[in-house]
C-alpha cells in the first residue's frame, strides 16, 4: 500500500467508533499498526484487534499471540489444556504436537498459587473461578508459546498481563499510599501533643 493510502485509511479507521477506544481519534496510532500488519503479513483489522497501547508501549492480546502460534505451521492441530487440581490450587498447562518431530511439546504448569504469589489475583474480575480459570489458560498458553515459539510474539506482556499487573500495583500504592497517610497523621499528632505539652 502507498503511504498516502495507508494515511487516509488510518484517518478513516481513526474516524470509526467500532476499533477500540483508545485508538479512536488517533489516525498517527492507526497508521503505525497498518505498517505493522503489512510487515506481519497479517489482515490489519486483525492487528487492530488484537494489540493494544499501554504506557506507550504496544501490548498484543493472549488471543492475537495464540492465534498467530496456531497458524505459525509450527504445531499440528490445536492447543490442549490440561488441568489439575489440588485442594485449592487450581494448575493449568498446554501441550501441542510438534509439526517438525511429531512428538508432544508441553508448557509449565501455571496454578493459582503462582498467580496470587505474582498478584494476578488482586484483579477484581478474577473473583469469578470461571474468570480466574480462564486466566490461567491465557497465561499457559503465552507462557508455553514464549516458551517454544517466540518468534511469533512480540516479547513483554500481554494486554491481559499488563492489566493484572497494574491492577496489583494499583492496590500496593493504595495500600503504600493509606499507610503513608496513617504515619503522617501518626506524626501531627505527635507534634501537636508535644505543642501542647511545651
Amino acid at each position: 500500500m502507498k503511504l498516502e493510502d495507508k494515511k487516509e485509511l488510518a484517518k478513516t479507521i481513526a474516524a470509526s467508533n467500532i476499533i477500540p477506544a483508545e485508538l479512536r481519534g488517533k489516525p498517527a496510532d492507526v497508521f503505525v499498526l497498518l505498517d505493522l500488519a503489512e510487515s506481519l503479513n497479517e489482515p490489519y483489522w486483525k492487528v487492530i484487534n488484537g494489540i493494544r497501547v499501554a504506557q506507550g508501549r504496544l501490548m498484543v492480546t493472549a488471543e492475537f499471540q495464540i492465534g498467530r502460534a496456531l497458524s505459525s505451521g509450527v504445531f499440528l492441530g490445536t492447543f490442549e489444556y490440561e488441568r489439575k487440581k489440588e485442594k485449592e490450587n487450581l494448575g493449568i498447562r498446554v501441550k501441542a504436537i510438534s509439526a517438525q518431530t511429531g512428538e508432544p511439546v508441553v508448557g509449565p504448569w501455571v496454578d493459582l498459587k503462582m498467580a496470587k504469589a505474582d498478584g494476578w489475583t488482586r484483579n477484581k474480575k478474577y473473583q469469578n473461578p470461571e474468570m480466574a480459570e480462564h486466566m490461567l489458560r491465557l497465561r499457559a498458553a503465552t507462557f508455553f508459546i514464549r516458551l517454544h515459539c517466540p518468534q511469533t510474539t512480540f516479547g513483554g506482556m500481554t494486554a491481559e498481563e499488563g492489566e493484572d499487573v497494574a491492577a496489583a500495583q494499583a492496590v500496593s500504592y493504595s495500600a503504600t499510599s493509606s499507610s503513608g497517610v496513617a504515619m503522617i497523621e501518626a506524626k501531627a499528632q505527635n507534634l501537636e501533643s508535644n505543642n501542647e505539652t511545651v
